[in-house]
């Protein structure tokens, strides 16, 4: 989280922009998916774009907290979920975009 917080401090300084936030998300795991979600859902109104652009590749074999293989878990399952969640609510969201 600190890495985030000091690329958002980066954000803000160079656009000007106060809304920049940065948020806990691990998509090998659907308890921290759904926590994400719903605090998001919690605090905002709008979704103006969704970019699934995490991702692993050459990991060592492993599996999530789900215990799906990691490469599929993340990439497939956790992006698929977080889009439906978003997609699912109550959120206005006028784009969606996905870049794998």
């Amino acid at each position: 989280m600190q890495k985030g917080e000091l690329v958002a401090s980066e954000i803000q300084a160079t656009t000007g922009n106060s809304q920049v936030l940065v948020r806990k998300l691990d998509l090998a795991d659907t308890k921290s998916i759904r926590a994400f979600a719903e605090g998001f859902l919690a605090e905002e109104k709008y979704l103006h774009i969704l970019i699934n652009n995490a991702g692993v590749m050459m990991c060592p074999y492993s599996k999530t907290a789900d215990g799906f293989e990691m490469h599929f878990g993340v990439n497939h399952l956790g992006s698929i979920s977080i889009t439906c969640m978003a997609r699912s609510s109550t959120v206005e969201a006028w784009l969606t975009a996905t870049a794998n």
